[in-house]
């Protein structure tokens, strides 16, 4: 499976502003595909006269990778190094992981974190017409945008989260919580895992609490030494509806970013 769409969006940056759009091919160079989903490894081990092996666990396989190819969008119209640089600055050498969009219709809310690990200028007849990208993503997967999830509590709130990410392990966010002051300890219980964060010694003037829960890091400039006060259990979301019962007074984000298994 490739690509359809015309055009890219990478680093919040379009292709047409180059001059360039997405194509299957130029001559010898094609558009590569990444599989739906990366190979998973298992581990286990076979043992004498059993037929099946003991199974372990499995491995999430390597984060996914395919190739683009970019064309110029006129034709006879060709790169010169002038256009090579700014190509070239646009798409390589970033310190961190971009987000890379396809402008396809049934990728409108889906996007990569990638790098461009290598760009080659393609020819042809002695003249660039176009650049190959070859991209490396941050996971096996793509993801959703969706709306943020803002979820009020006033001291005691149940509220279903729907985490709609078609992989089968957990969606660890990140969340903010905006603590009222008005109850010292907070309490996000997930009634579909039994698992729960609790927070405590809330300032009675408030406090804004950063969660990264895949990190397991908190943070925040009203409480310096939050860790003190957390019992360590970060929110993790199962596949689809996740029962949330929520004690005290506080209002909590949720970044929906959800890992999809689309592939490329």
């Amino acid at each position: 499976m490739a690509f359809s769409g015309n055009t890219i969006i990478f680093d919040g940056i379009s292709s047409e502003r180059f001059g360039l759009m997405l194509v299957g091919k130029i001559d010898s160079t094609e558009q590569e595909s990444g599989a739906l989903g990366t190979r998973i490894s298992v581990i286990n081990d076979m043992i004498l006269r059993r037929p099946s092996p003991i199974y372990y666990t499995a491995k999430q396989g390597p984060p996914l990778e395919f190739k683009l190819i970019l064309s110029v969008m006129v034709e006879n119209q060709f790169l010169s190094r002038h256009d090579l640089a700014a190509i070239a600055g646009w798409l390589y050498g970033h310190s961190a992981y971009k987000e890379l969009s396809i402008c396809q219709a049934d990728l409108t809310d889906y996007f990569y974190r990638c790098k461009i690990i290598e760009l080659e200028p393609v020819f042809v007849a002695g003249k660039t017409v176009g650049v190959s990208a070859s991209i490396l993503c941050d996971a096996p997967y793509a993801y959703l945008r969706a709306a943020n999830s803002v979820v009020m509590s006033f001291v005691e709130t149940e509220y279903t989260y729907h985490n709609r990410s078609n992989t089968n392990g957990y969606y660890y966010p990140q969340i903010t919580i905006c603590a009222t002051g008005e109850t010292p300890e907070i309490q996000i219980l997930n009634l579909t895992t039994g698992e729960s964060l609790a927070l405590n010694n809330i300032p009675q003037s408030g406090a804004t609490i950063s969660i990264d829960c895949m990190r397991q890091i908190l943070t925040s400039d009203e409480i310096p030494n939050v860790y003190d006060y957390c019992n360590f259990n970060f929110p993790a979301f199962i596949k689809g509806s996740n029962r949330l019962k929520l004690t005290g007074s506080f209002r909590m984000d949720i970044v929906n970013e959800f890992p999809m298994y689309i592939g490329a």
